[in-house]
């Protein structure tokens, strides 16, 4: 068993390719957490739809030795479909983890609990109205364990403490060019690209101090190239492929704040990738490793 914290992952089915496969297959089962999202959301915004039957195959494949939260087939403003997906899947002899959706029952909710002792908050969005819902939903949960999708503030997790939530933020580098960075206390702050222009922000140089970075290697963002291109590969060529550095050090300070915010409040925070940030965060992962994160984890009980 490992002695180090695990790392948190989250893929969707539609970028579960062979790379994240074989990627989480050359790991010990002991060093990682896996949600397996449906990629009902994705679809949605693509206007297509995921076949369950499909779905259901796939979900077949993976190895029973991986510590897994399988997402049911919701289907976006649909919970009536939705709950009718859950038990199609049940029905096909899926453990998928019920989703309770924004316009679902409650009545769902007691039925939910009933089979599973954890329940996916979907629906939330980024509506106006969505901290209300959120609230709403806790209040009704008498407490129960719940993971929520998308919502990482660190104010409403320190109070709330569900299960677990997931994050995307950890590719906004690449996609915004703007920088989460973390602060400490399960804190995050942003950046802008442009304030890289002449030396990182001094307080961002030492969060990545922190994180077993050098002063060299954290000038390099100082250069356009390195906020080019996905981590992928330069995790593969290293110096020889300048760009998606800033790639890889975002990866690295979302993988620590998921590390320490567990250790807080006991909250696992997946980390939301594509095909090729599963690698990236294995890369990250070792690289702690090498330089002594992950052990000084091990005595970490408040949220530096």
């Amino acid at each position: 068993m490992s002695k180090y914290p695990k790392a948190n992952i989250l893929v969707a089915y539609p970028y579960f390719k062979k790379e994240v496969f074989d990627s989480l297959k050359s790991r010990r089962p002991d060093e990682f957490r896996l949600i397996v999202d449906c990629g009902a959301y994705t679809a949605w915004n693509l206007g297509t739809e995921i076949s369950l039957e499909d779905y259901c195959a796939f979900l077949k494949t993976l190895p029973s030795e991986w510590e897994i939260v399988i997402t049911q087939l919701d289907v976006v403003g649909n919970p009536t479909r939705t709950y009718e997906n859950w038990h199609r899947m049940l029905d096909k002899g899926i453990d998928a983890t019920p989703v309770f959706t924004r316009g679902a029952d409650l009545k769902y909710l007691e039925e939910f609990y009933d089979y599973s002792d954890l329940v996916l908050l979907g629906g939330v969005g980024r509506s106006r109205a969505w901290k209300n819902y959120l609230v709403w939903f806790m209040n009704n949960n008498q407490g129960r364990d719940v993971h929520w999708f998308g919502i990482t503030e660190s104010n409403l997790l320190k109070h709330y403490k569900p299960r677990s939530t997931d994050s995307a933020l950890c590719t906004f580098t690449r996609r915004y060019g703007v920088f989460y960075f973390y602060t400490g206390n399960g804190e995050l702050e942003t950046v802008p690209k442009a304030s890289f222009r002449n030396k990182p922000p001094r307080r961002f140089f030492e969060s990545c101090m922190r994180l077993g970075f050098t002063a060299k290697e954290i000038s390099l963002l100082a250069h356009n190239e390195r906020w080019k291109g996905s981590a992928n590969l330069y995790v593969r060529d290293g110096e020889a492929y300048k760009r998606g550095y800033v790639d890889m050090i975002s990866f690295a300070h979302h993988l620590y704040r998921s590390m320490i915010v567990e250790k807080m409040i006991g909250t696992y925070i997946y980390l939301a990738s594509t095909i090729h940030d599963v690698e990236t965060l294995w890369h990250v992962y070792d690289l702690f490793e090498k330089r002594g994160i992950l052990s000084k984890l091990e005595g970490v009980s408040n949220g530096n």
